[in-house]
């Protein structure tokens, strides 16, 4: 099957497997499992999708092109990793810390749940997109690919799966040694000192005399106070990711926007201008303004250093800065990035949109012609691959295939 299915063979009938080999004996009827039986139900409605996905002939020249790097790594106290286009412009970065439970995980889980938590945490920017996951763990490649016989591996291998499926995501892994992968690897032992909590009793006193309190705004599995609670990056139960920060950013434009209405402090029109903002937070999606977000902050760095405002910007200003990142060899996708996220910045804080202008919009258009496009190496020749073309072509009479060969 495995031809013709792809890997999906094997990661798709492990507890298939399992039933089989937990039978008493020869002869005796398989117990399915109810996961066994959802592997069924998986492959009665799946299966003519798979056609024509599994492993190619042409393995020597195949190399689909790439729009996003995924790099990952996890130590025992924390994980980390970023995404990347492959060009100059400053790649996405992640970082967090395992709780005591998830500590006492193992290595190879805690690689593993580290590829996930990237790929959920900048899920918005890589769906529909092709990518390529690298990992100094061989393990994980594997596993990813297969599944595995420790259930709790491959619970995750299985969401991993799904998840790709459902947000139309081409997933190839790839080790890589661990000394080519030191960016992820310094960002997996990242120590966050801004990462700490008070204690539960005071906690409960100060919710008895201020609260009850509804969400914490700066917290992490590990260690919300409440129900919900925002997180700096994608985390198990998190409501939002980085919301509260981007909302103080917005808060003191709307106020004066509020005021300078001829709205009253104190009244109730005034008292809206909070949920005003909670609102305009919420238009896009968290992964949305979090990929906006750090467009509009490369932007800002870039022509603060110039000596000019990034808000509101002048639209010269902007095709300027897109003509830098063309200079400097960005592809098509990080250009265009610049563009929403500039425009996102403005449209939030009630300011003419400077992209619009006509020198944005056309090299923008331009940037599609003349970005350079992602070159992709091919993968080499193993030592492998020559022994088993020579094995199939040995007994051949062909006389090209001879001359060829000799």
């Amino acid at each position: 099957m495995q031809p013709v299915l792809g890997d999906q063979a094997r990661l798709r009938t492990r507890y298939l497997y399992q039933c089989i080999l937990q039978r008493a004996s020869w002869n005796a009827k398989v117990l399915v499992s109810t996961d066994a039986f959802e592997e069924c139900i998986f492959w009665e409605h799946k299966v003519e999708s798979f056609n024509e996905i599994g492993s190619r002939l042409s393995q020597l020249t195949y190399n689909v092109p790439q729009d996003y790097y995924v790099f990952s790594d996890a130590s025992g106290t924390s994980f980390g990793g970023f995404v990347t286009t492959g060009s100059e412009d400053e790649p996405l970065e992640m970082f967090g810390s395992w709780s005591m439970a998830e500590q006492a995980e193992s290595s190879t889980w805690r690689e593993l749940e580290a590829v996930k938590r990237l790929l959920i945490n900048f899920v918005n920017i890589l769906s529909g997109k092709t990518i390529r996951v690298f990992t100094d763990n061989l393990n994980i490649t594997h596993i990813l690919n297969i599944g595995s016989r420790k259930m709790v591996l491959h619970k995750n291998a299985l969401f991993v799966d799904e998840f790709c499926r459902e947000n139309a995501i081409k997933l190839s892994l790839v080790w890589l040694p661990r000394e080519s992968n030191q960016y992820a690897d310094t960002l997996s032992r990242v120590t966050d000192s801004d990462d700490w909590e008070i204690q539960d009793e005071i906690f409960l006193y100060l919710n008895h005399v201020w609260g009850p309190h509804d969400i914490d705004r700066f917290a992490h599995d590990y260690n919300a106070k409440c129900k919900h609670f925002n997180s700096k990056f994608w985390c198990p139960g998190t409501a939002g990711i980085d919301s509260f920060y981007i909302r103080i950013t917005l808060d003191n434009t709307v106020k004066e926007a509020v005021q300078d209405s001829g709205i009253e402090v104190g009244s109730y029109m005034y008292e809206l201008y909070p949920k005003m903002c909670e609102l305009l937070i919420n238009s896009k999606s968290d992964n949305t303004v979090k990929s906006y977000f750090n467009s509009y902050k490369r932007w800002e760095r870039f022509i603060t250093l110039q000596g000019h405002k990034s808000l509101p910007a002048q639209p010269v200003h902007v095709a300027l800065y897109l003509t830098h990142l063309l200079n400097n060899n960005s592809t098509c996708h990080p250009i265009s990035n610049a563009v929403y996220g500039i425009k996102w910045a403005h449209e939030i804080n009630g300011l003419n949109d400077p992209t619009s202008n006509t020198f944005v919009t056309s090299i923008l258009e331009a940037s599609k012609r003349v970005a350079p496009k992602k070159t992709e190496k091919k993968d080499s020749i193993t030592p492998e691959t020559l022994i088993e073309l020579c094995d199939m072509f040995k007994n051949s009479l062909d006389l090209l295939v001879i001359r060829i060969w000799q």
